[in-house]
């Protein structure tokens, strides 16, 4: 690909989330929201449940779908930032020959390739980001004021068994989603690279049975 760079990729946070703010959003929607207080007579914790990774699944294609839509039609230009918000890094990239491929395509066939890549990369970005969110709260539960304090502690591993349990589901759907993925990537591209190739290939004429005098 001929993108250039940005600050941030190879970032797994700067990857899948526009910064700790962001992120932070994105793991309250999931595991929800705990708030602790230490006081002597007042109610100890306030809780608000999480919805979970699978319910994102939808919105998550969605928005991939239109992202990629949006390229492939010239809406958005090909940065990086914009290429990664329509992959699954590092397993599914979406480069600018991916879509110079889709582009290609005939245009009534164009929405359903693109429905399809999208469902699929919404399944690899989800579970990626699951696992970046589990490291961030066994990184979180090591901070001293949650370490030291005992309830903080069962709310964060708590939060990590769950979480571990839905990824632990997803996985076997994830693994064969990303294969797909990438066999739908190397589909599009491929069929590129086989019309380059016919086009370039020298035509051949059918041979008219006469030599070169013109006789049989």
């Amino acid at each position: 690909a001929s993108i250039p760079p940005a600050a941030g990729q190879g970032t797994p946070l700067w990857e899948y989330w526009s910064g700790p703010v962001a992120a932070a959003t994105w793991a309250m929607e999931v595991v929800g929201d705990t708030e602790i207080r230490t006081c002597e007579t007042c109610k100890k914790l306030e809780t608000t449940p999480g919805k979970g990774l699978t319910y994102k699944h939808r919105d998550m294609s969605d928005s991939i779908y239109n992202d990629l839509e949006d390229l492939v039609n010239g809406v958005t230009p090909m940065t990086w930032q914009n290429l990664n918000r329509v992959s699954a890094p590092p397993g599914v990239l979406v480069d600018d020959t991916v879509i110079a491929a889709i582009r290609k395509r005939p245009l009534d066939s164009r929405p359903t390739m693109i429905r399809k890549l999208a469902g699929e990369i919404a399944y690899t970005r989800l579970v990626e980001q699951g696992r970046l969110l589990t490291q961030m709260l066994r990184s979180g539960v090591k901070e001293p004021n949650v370490s030291n304090l005992q309830s903080a502690k069962a709310v964060v591993n708590d939060a990590i068994d769950h979480l571990q349990v839905e990824l632990d589901q997803l996985d076997n759907e994830i693994k064969t989603r990303q294969a797909i993925a990438k066999l739908t990537i190397q589909r599009i591209v491929g069929a590129e690279e086989r019309e380059i190739q016919n086009t370039r290939a020298p035509s051949r004429a059918k041979p008219t049975g006469l030599n070169s005098l013109g006789q049989p």
